[in-house]
Protein backbone atom coordinates (compact mmCIF):
# COMPACT_ATOMS: atom_id res chain seq x y z
CA UNK A 1 0.00 0.00 0.00
CA UNK A 2 1.42 3.27 -0.93
CA UNK A 3 1.18 6.14 1.15
CA UNK A 4 -1.61 8.40 -0.55
CA UNK A 5 -3.84 5.22 -0.39
CA UNK A 6 -2.79 4.37 2.89
CA UNK A 7 -4.01 8.08 3.56
CA UNK A 8 -7.12 7.58 2.26
CA UNK A 9 -7.97 4.49 4.11
CA UNK A 10 -7.27 6.06 7.35
CA UNK A 11 -8.99 9.46 6.34
CA UNK A 12 -12.36 7.13 5.83
CA UNK A 13 -12.11 5.63 9.36
CA UNK A 14 -11.77 8.87 10.92
CA UNK A 15 -13.95 11.12 8.57
CA UNK A 16 -16.81 8.91 9.00
CA UNK A 17 -18.34 9.24 12.63
CA UNK A 18 -19.88 5.62 12.68
CA UNK A 19 -16.67 3.46 12.01
CA UNK A 20 -14.61 5.94 14.23
CA UNK A 21 -16.50 5.16 17.12
CA UNK A 22 -16.75 1.57 16.22
CA UNK A 23 -12.96 1.29 15.48
CA UNK A 24 -12.15 2.93 19.02
CA UNK A 25 -14.77 1.35 21.25
CA UNK A 26 -13.52 -2.12 19.36
CA UNK A 27 -10.19 -1.29 20.13
CA UNK A 28 -9.33 0.62 22.84
CA UNK A 29 -8.44 -1.08 26.33
CA UNK A 30 -10.67 0.13 29.39
CA UNK A 31 -7.18 2.39 30.23
CA UNK A 32 -8.58 4.32 27.54
CA UNK A 33 -11.89 3.93 27.46
CA UNK A 34 -12.81 7.47 29.17
CA UNK A 35 -10.47 9.23 26.30
CA UNK A 36 -13.47 8.20 23.54
CA UNK A 37 -15.76 11.44 24.41
CA UNK A 38 -12.68 13.94 23.83
CA UNK A 39 -10.97 12.27 20.67
CA UNK A 40 -14.73 12.13 18.80
CA UNK A 41 -15.15 16.03 20.17
CA UNK A 42 -11.62 16.38 18.42
CA UNK A 43 -13.03 14.31 15.61
CA UNK A 44 -16.12 16.97 14.98
CA UNK A 45 -13.64 19.67 15.04
CA UNK A 46 -11.28 18.22 12.65
CA UNK A 47 -13.65 16.95 9.97
CA UNK A 48 -17.10 18.78 10.60
CA UNK A 49 -20.01 17.03 9.09
CA UNK A 50 -17.95 14.24 8.55
CA UNK A 51 -16.06 15.58 5.51
CA UNK A 52 -12.66 16.69 6.14
CA UNK A 53 -11.82 20.99 5.37
CA UNK A 54 -11.69 22.06 1.88
CA UNK A 55 -9.96 25.56 0.89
Amino acid sequence: VDTEELAGIKLGVVAKESIFMKTITDNFTPYYAPLVPLLNRLREVVFPKDKPWER
